[in-house]
């Protein structure tokens, strides 16, 4: 329904392992670390850590390599495979496919501060 939250997980729950969709194209993983990762994290903030094996193969529901896929391209691939109903709202975008002006996309230490802007 449109503006009902989700919850992932609760609140002080760690999965403490990486998820991997197997019968995705790009094998993609997530997990989910102990709340907060940042200071500042709203602590009714959930951080999610997406990633992939072949990310340079078209994704199931977004048919783009991952790698020219933008942050929201990438939610919405994990959303289809995490079966998040329609009108979900809320996510936001970290690592190389987050951008911060006057930064350069290279190190662990981006993907950090993306997290924090």
């Amino acid at each position: 329904m449109k503006g009902e939250r989700i919850h992932i997980l609760e609140k002080d729950a760690t999965p403490g392992g990486i998820v991997t969709v197997k019968d995705s194209s790009w094998l993609l993983s997530w997990t989910i670390n102990r709340q907060p990762q940042f200071r500042e994290q709203p602590r009714d903030h959930c951080l999610v850590w997406v990633y992939a094996l072949f990310s340079e193969v078209p994704g199931d529901y977004v048919k783009k390599a991952m790698r020219d896929c933008t942050g929201r391209e990438i939610c919405m691939e994990w959303l289809y495979h995490l079966g998040v109903p329609e009108g979900a709202v809320n996510f936001a975008f970290l690592g190389q496919f987050a951008e911060i002006a006057r930064d350069t996309i290279f190190t662990t230490e981006y993907s950090m501060r993306t997290g924090k802007v």
